[in-house]
């Protein structure tokens, strides 16, 4: 009873795609907390079959190990089914027959019940959404967005917190970056205060997310060292200095940057904070935090990780019953008519 409430609440505001946290209201978020905390607190048995019966494509035009795993461990619990490929070339989009973003989504909505996608282009998940019968749910697109990661890293501040409202929150990276972009997005939604570490040489707020933000009533600061971020913030997340090309199926690099110590998170800079603070990070971490503190309480990233899979189930439930209650409003009225066909006997008379 408590799952089927907290569901109903979460398919009446979410929207038909999970591409983007600008189509997200706070409203809708908020229920999706309040779904995925019913799956937590609740037996597996209540919610194992939400998706009995559902087959979901997992499309991946770019690696990546936690998203993937959350998406798929996350169907599997409510019961689902999952295929899709690997990576492009487990598919015709690469080789011989260059097959169109928009024929794979196609042939493949034509199939499933939802299509779970990740991208090295921008726009590419806004394209897939434009030409699926089914609905989309993005797993990060180039330099666009990561709303699925967001929606995670969100539900672990309020469970850390108990709220949302009232949080000063530190990022240190770049929001072209499309994890912390979502972020962002998502917490000017809400009452926080966002203060921003980028990288060196770098503003670390593009125009148009700027202007997204602004448009929320959020106006970012911009902080010149983690000492600061780590002084006023109530929770840190960084994804260091450097990260792979988003916009490439595969990063290759040459060599890897160091994480200075102006934007690394230490253990002694925790304790020069004088309050606790929750470091959090979207993962791989590299450098930019000193693995002593993996065995503390401020390290928040590994609970963060499971947290995100109890939204990516909230989502996944909330979607298909969305899906279900407008095919049901949709379904055409069948006519039958009577004596449409002769009787066999008629047949063998004539």
């Amino acid at each position: 009873m408590v799952i089927r409430r907290a569901l109903t609440k979460a398919t009446d505001t979410i929207p038909k795609h999970a591409i983007s946290l600008e189509d997200f209201t706070r409203e809708a978020i908020e229920a999706c907390f309040g779904l995925a905390e019913a799956f937590e607190r609740s037996p597996t048995s209540a919610y194992s079959s939400l998706a009995d019966g559902r087959v979901a494509a997992i499309l991946w035009y770019q690696q990546s190990f936690r998203t993937r795993i959350g998406f798929e461990v996350a169907m599997l619990r409510l019961g689902g089914r999952i295929t899709g490929f690997p990576e492009p070339s487990s598919s015709r989009s690469n080789g011989f027959y260059q097959e169109s973003l928009e024929d794979v989504v196609r042939f493949g909505g034509a199939i499933v019940d939802c299509i779970i996608m990740r991208h090295y282009e921008k726009g590419a998940l806004a394209r897939a959404a434009a030409a699926s019968p089914v609905p989309v749910l993005s797993g990060g697109d180039g330099f666009g967005e990561h709303p699925s990661q967001a929606l995670g890293d969100l539900y672990h501040l309020r469970k850390s917190f108990g709220r949302i409202d009232g949080l000063k929150i530190g990022i240190v990276g770049d929001l072209e970056w499309r994890a912390l972009r979502s972020l962002a997005i998502g917490l000017s939604k809400f009452d926080t205060e966002l203060y921003i570490l980028p990288p060196p040489g770098k503003t670390g707020i593009p125009p148009d997310v700027r202007a997204s933000l602004a448009g929320n009533g959020m106006h970012p600061k911009t902080a010149t060292d983690i000492n600061e971020l780590l002084s006023v913030c109530d929770a840190v997340t960084t994804l260091g200095i450097d990260q792979s090309d988003f916009d490439k199926a595969k990063s290759e690099k040459a060599k890897a940057i160091s994480t200075p110590s102006s934007h690394k998170i230490t253990a002694q800079g925790l304790a020069r904070a004088g309050h606790d603070v929750a470091v959090m990070h979207v993962g791989p971490i590299t450098d930019e935090i000193d693995r002593s503190i993996d065995g503390t309480t401020a390290a928040h990233y590994f609970d963060e990780a499971r947290d995100g899979m109890w939204m990516r189930m909230a989502v996944l439930a909330s979607i298909f019953d969305r899906s279900a209650a407008v095919s049901e409003r949709s379904r055409p009225v069948r006519i039958v008519r009577e004596n449409w066909f002769p009787k066999p006997k008629e047949l063998v008379a004539s």
